[in-house]
């Protein structure tokens, strides 16, 4: 029985160990969306700006 305790126990912290990690996963993977979101919009500005300076 002490032996299966332990393997239950160890069991579970895996599992806390690997639910952890993906949450922090999932909070630090939109943020890096919002950057590149907002890092194309300045240039599509500089292009629109482009064209009325060709002309």
């Amino acid at each position: 029985q002490m032996e299966r305790q332990r393997q239950i126990q160890a069991e579970q912290q895996q599992r806390r160990m690997q639910q952890a990690p993906s949450r922090q996963q999932q909070q630090a993977a939109p943020p890096p969306r919002q950057q590149p979101e907002r890092r194309p919009p300045p240039p599509r500005k500089k292009d629109e700006k482009k064209p009325p300076a060709d002309k």
